[in-house]
């Protein structure tokens, strides 16, 4: 090989990108801004979360080695570690996974702490317990305010509020310590460590003890801890506090694990299944903590991951394919642009289209050997090349060694020897129909298995042979066999996706290729779900012949065309994306449904409950009246005889004449004012189980008395059943309910108030009653217009829902809608793409429409209509809960999806126009 090369060589010689040597997430001097639709993705993902981090989520990125998984996670932390919002700057961390043993991982995470760095850390956490302990110390309703977000951005400040008794530092403390518990579980290590890093005297040993190293047996003595971190569990009750610092800090958290499978897998290629339940534990732990965790895992790897661990990371899963020539062609321009030192701006060479495609071969796609291969190539040319052919990189890389792709017959041989541990028999170049196969293995007559080999074309070449594979595949569908096409070298993604659907496509690019055909020959019967229909077939073969024609086209100029190809590669991409979103909602909606069903039952059990309670405090109240009266009047009686009995001997005659009707007369009077005591107490005697409002009605269907103003509650709903508010005034029956304590009778008391007069709405705003008690009554007035600006958001929201209005533009009021969610419920179809996505219940159309809201919008749209923390959703007396769970349910789903990242590609719209032209269906679902 030459000393010399064209100078001077663009390529780096490694072309990996590990972080782990690094203090910034940067690599100078090495392009690191390619665009690739699954770095795109994360960077979308990354930059959502940054703005809004209310919700936390984990991203999963899988691919083969080399395929710039790394690469994709460098980007992502590199824009997070840039950004400096108003408030505390991002917390970024990274860790390389070397082995199996999770205390490593552990160490190695945390050994990029300094014990100042730490201290900083908990410092402003503990700053964010203040200011939780300062809300609730007030009972504060108004949650954050001025002076909270100051405390929890200023830690001197929480300090001095401590000093002069505005905060109690032992409440403060216990909020802390309850935390960590439950993260914990119970009390143990880690709230004592955090206090200790506040400590100038124990700061090193806490800080040692949190990075798990070693602690001599008087600093753990001083900290209160048993022994060091030395145990999984431990591990992940370490990163869990990490991230649980973070969130209080309010410090946005992206944590990268690169590198997965070097902890998952065994030496024997299986799943350690107590690591995986670790890694499972940390994504929980991270995103219920409001983080966002990204985890790279290498694909064989991915494909072993348990089921529930994969589904962890729900719709955010980014595959990192190989590349594809348009890719490769980005790549080169990057590293071949022009030099500072070049005063014409020309490139420092040129590579031949010959040489591009030889390139793309030897190095299967895969972006770290395809770097590596042009560093190679250049290094072994001398400097006056100004143009490398493909001779060239042929014969620099047969100099040099080294990995690479194998040829023609020897991925023959590795096929033979595969085929020689399947049963049945072989046979090479077999015809069936005019098609000749390669090899076929036949079993009673009846083909098994075929085995296709087909070396990397390019262009117009690559769809042409695509075709010949399908009719091949087409001449087989009666044996009904597994197909295997092998591809030496390289395939472009577009035409490999589309192979994918009707076989199972190696590529045999490296040392992996005899594992990977292993596996597919394994397969011995063939899977039924895998084989497809003629008219599948049929669909594929013309989508290859105008894959074809497209190419053919273009003049076999293979980077535009292919600029086509991997436009309508995306949307088919996005559309097998949007599908399984599809699929991963549906789950999600299930849990949702299940847990608003709880909560409101609990509502209504709850206010059942308060009826229930304040009518035995009435009934205990009337036992202990009736008791008190029955005592007094046996004592006076008691009095009154022992009277008597001591004047009888003296004043017989006055006994007899005053005394003993005077006794008689006393008796009397207390028996009668006994019986008019208990019959004028309005409450019912007997205890009630209300389980459901129906027990509440029968009751008060029942005969008893009826008094509105009774002290029992059940009194007076029965006296609102029976109409008796409607003789009172509207006015008075307002007033009635201001004072009335049960939720369930001061909603049915105002909805009837409102209904006889609306002015009873503004009356019942006006004494401070709560929207949640008027929004029945709103529900049933036939104009809200007058009212519309005196109303809160809450009621109007409710007005707009009316039955009577909703979806029927022409009996809606006439308003001016102030926010958006207002907006959105009076717009149509035609006005809007959010509408219709709504009412069409359209996935598509939705995915469409996410680019005309911000996620911050559709998260306050969803917190309107939610069943949780006081929305709309948790008023289930309203007639129109049905369509505000739907409305929930859509804006959640809008949420769902834009978390991971479903986004309509650039090239959708040129798709759609590419397909009218030349005729080729879109799938079903991006039509």
């Amino acid at each position: 090989m030459n000393d010399v090369s064209p100078n001077p060589n663009p390529f780096p010689p490694m072309a990996t990108m590990s972080l782990d040597a690094m203090t910034a997430y940067r690599i100078d001097g090495v392009p690191t801004a390619m665009s690739r639709v699954p770095l795109e993705r994360l960077l979308a993902i990354q930059g959502r979360y940054l703005d809004d981090p209310a919700t936390g989520r984990a991203v999963a990125i899988h691919g083969r080695h080399g395929t710039g998984k790394t690469h994709t996670i460098l980007a992502a932390l590199a824009l997070a570690q840039g950004v400096r919002p108003d408030g505390n700057r991002p917390l970024v961390l990274y860790v390389r996974a070397d082995g199996p043993d999770p205390l490593m991982l552990y160490r190695k995470l945390m050994s990029r702490w300094t014990a100042t760095e730490l201290a900083e850390l908990a410092e402003y956490a503990f700053a964010g317990y203040a200011a939780e302990e300062f809300i609730a110390s007030r009972d504060s309703v108004d949650g954050e305010t001025s002076d909270t977000e100051r405390l929890r951005s200023d830690p001197q400040l929480v300090e001095q509020a401590m000093k002069v008794g505005e905060l109690s530092y032992t409440a403060v403390v216990n909020r802390q310590d309850d935390d960590i518990r439950r993260i914990q579980g119970r009390y143990g290590g880690f709230e004592r460590v955090l206090l200790a890093l506040a400590n100038p005297a124990l700061r090193h040993a806490a800080h040692r003890w949190l990075l798990a190293a070693d602690v001599n047996a008087d600093d753990l003595k001083r900290l209160g801890v048993a022994g060091p971190i030395e145990h999984p569990h431990e591990v992940r009750i370490g990163i869990h506090v990490l991230a649980a610092l973070a969130r209080r800090a309010g410090r946005p958290l992206t944590f990268a694990i690169d590198q997965v499978e070097a902890l998952l897998r065994t030496s024997h290629g299986t799943i350690d299944a107590e690591n995986a339940g670790l890694l499972r534990g940390v994504v929980e732990d991270i995103v219920d903590e409001q983080g966002l965790i990204m985890a790279s895992v290498g694909e064989p790897v991915w494909e072993q991951l348990p089921r529930d661990l994969r589904q962890r990371f729900g719709p955010s899963e980014i595959q990192v394919p190989e590349l594809s020539p348009a890719e490769a062609e980005d790549v080169l321009a990057a590293y071949l642009g022009p030099s500072s030192s070049n005063s014409d701006n020309a490139p420092i060479f040129q590579l031949t289209s010959g040489a591009k495609r030889q390139l793309l071969v030897e190095s299967g796609g895969n972006i770290r050997r395809f770097i590596q291969a042009c560093h190679v190539v250049c290094s072994a040319l001398s400097p006056e090349v100004k143009e490398i052919d493909r001779d060239q990189v042929v014969a620099a890389l047969s100099t040099a060694g080294g990995e690479r792709t194998p040829d023609t017959g020897a991925v023959r041989s590795v096929v033979e020897k595969a085929l020689q541990r399947a049963s049945g028999v072989v046979l090479a170049d077999h015809a069936v129909d005019g098609q000749i196969i390669d090899y076929v293995v036949m079993e009673g007559g009846r083909i098994v298995l075929a085995v296709e080999i087909s070396r990397a074309v390019f262009g117009q070449d690559e769809a042409a042979k695509a075709v010949a594979q399908l009719d091949k595949i087409r001449s087989l569908r009666r044996h009904k066999p597994i197909m295997v096409l092998v591809v030496v070298g390289y395939s472009s993604p577009d035409v490999r996706d589309r192979l994918q659907a009707a076989a199972r496509v190696v590529v045999a690019d490296s040392d992996d290729f005899a594992a990977d055909l292993d596996a597919a020959v394994e397969e011995s019967v063939p899977d039924a779900t895998a084989i497809l229909v003629d008219e599948r077939l049929t669909q594929l073969r013309e989508e290859m012949l105008s894959l074809l024609e497209r190419r053919t086209a273009a003049d076999q100029v293979v980077a535009a065309k292919l600029d086509q190809s991997h436009a309508r590669h995306q949307v088919g991409e996005w559309g097998a994306q949007l599908q399984q979103f599809r699929f991963q909602w549906l789950k999600e909606r299930e849990k949702l449904e299940q847990e608003i069903d709880e909560r409101r039952a609990e509502a209504r059990r709850r206010e059942l409950d308060e009826i229930a309670s304040m009518h035995s405090q009435q009934v205990d109240t009337r036992r202990r009246r009736t008791r008190d009266i029955a005592i007094a009047y046996v004592l006076l009686l008691a009095i009154v005889i022992l009277v008597a009995t001591t004047l009888f001997g003296l004043y017989r005659s006055l006994v007899i004449s005053v005394v003993a009707p005077l006794a008689a007369g006393v008796a009397a009077a207390a028996t009668l004012l006994y019986r008019y005591v208990l019959r004028s107490d309005t409450v019912q005697s007997d205890s009630v189980q209300l389980q459901s409002i129906e027990d509440l009605k029968r009751l008060a269907r029942q005969r008893g008395q009826t008094f509105l103003k009774s002290s029992d509650p059940l009194v007076r709903f029965r006296a609102v059943m029976h109409n008796h508010h409607l003789d009172y005034s509207v006015h008075e029956v307002v007033s009635m309910a201001v004072s009335e304590p049960s939720a369930i009778i001061r909603r049915t008391l105002l909805t009837s108030a409102i209904s006889r007069s609306p002015d009873a709405l503004l009356d019942s705003l006006h004494k401070g009653l709560e929207p949640s008690d008027l929004d029945g009554g709103v529900e049933l007035m036939d104009e809200v217009g007058p009212y519309w600006w005196k109303l809160p958001f809450e009621l109007r929201v409710v007005a707009l829902l009316r039955p009577r209005s909703w979806r029927d533009p022409s009996l809606r009021a006439d308003v001016d809608a102030e926010t958006w969610v207002e907006r959105f419920l009076i717009s149509t179809a035609k006005e809007s793409d959010l509408v219709r996505a709504f009412e069409r219940d359209d996935d598509t159309l939705l995915a469409v429409a996410l680019q005309e809201v911000s996620e911050r919008t559709l998260r306050r749209a969803a917190t309107v209509f939610s069943p949780f923390e006081d929305g709309l959703g948790a008023h289930y007396w309203l007639n129109s809960s049905n369509t505000i769970k739907e409305l929930y349910f859509f804006f959640r789903k809008a949420l769902y999806y834009l978390a991971g990242g479903v986004e309509v590609p650039p090239a959708y719209r040129s798709a759609l126009i590419e397909a009218a032209e030349l005729s080729v269906p879109l799938p079903d679902d991006l039509a």
